[in-house]
């Protein structure tokens, strides 16, 4: 599951999943690929935390790939990404390389620092697991977590539930879920847990939103 190289291209002739992309077997390896325990499939008594991005709301330990893709969006990573030049020289990151939906997957593996992808920007981070004992397609994996920074694409479209990402706070998170599980030494990071799934709220050092998380620890036993 990896990018194959090519030559520049601009933002409209981004790749989507129907393209062949050749596996890279070293950067997989050590960028992409770490085995997943016994626990990666097991089910959490709670509710997952929902974030919505676009019009898709994600359940982390639910949503497949295939369904975040039918809802428009692609997948790739760092080394499918390329700077790409305008007219003025002006530049921009643009990932011009996104992953074949149908690469298969190693059995009970997980796949972390996947960008997701839309009009050749990153809308988003996510992790996917294949929790099967056989191998998969990269579309029956799924999304175990998903974290959206403040500089990601459509970031005005992206909710936690219901809050928009303008407007969370670590007050707005608090009134809904309770106090929060853990905080930061230096009070940037704050952690909600509900069973199986967390979510974590982390500041910049201006004091606004830096990201907001959501994950289902297919880790726990």
């Amino acid at each position: 599951m990896g990018i194959a190289d090519r030559k520049q291209k601009p933002l409209k002739n981004v790749k989507r999943p129907g393209m062949v992309i050749r596996c890279v077997r070293d950067v997989v390896v050590l960028v992409m690929i770490v085995m997943c325990v016994a626990g990666c499939g097991s089910s959490a008594p709670a509710d997952p935390y929902v974030i919505k991005i676009g019009d898709k709301e994600i359940r982390t330990g639910e949503t497949t790939v295939q369904e975040l893709a039918d809802a428009g969006y692609d997948f790739s990573d760092l080394s499918g990404r390329e700077r790409v030049y305008g007219d003025d020289f002006s530049s921009e990151w643009v990932y011009t390389q996104v992953y074949d939906l149908t690469s298969e997957t190693e059995a009970k593996t997980v796949y972390p620092s996947i960008t997701v992808v839309k009009d050749g920007q990153q809308a988003a981070l996510i992790t996917i697991c294949n929790e099967s004992k056989d191998n998969a397609p990269l579309s029956d994996c799924k999304i175990t977590s998903v974290t959206v920074y403040e500089y990601c694409w459509e970031v005005e479209k992206v909710s936690v539930e219901e809050i928009s990402f303008e407007d969370l706070s670590s007050d707005a998170l608090t009134e809904i879920f309770g106090e929060p599980k853990k905080i930061s030494d230096n009070k940037d990071k704050y952690t909600w847990e509900r069973g199986l799934y967390t979510l974590e709220l982390e500041y910049q050092d201006d004091g606004t939103v830096r990201s907001i998380g959501v994950n289902f620890n297919e880790f726990a036993s």
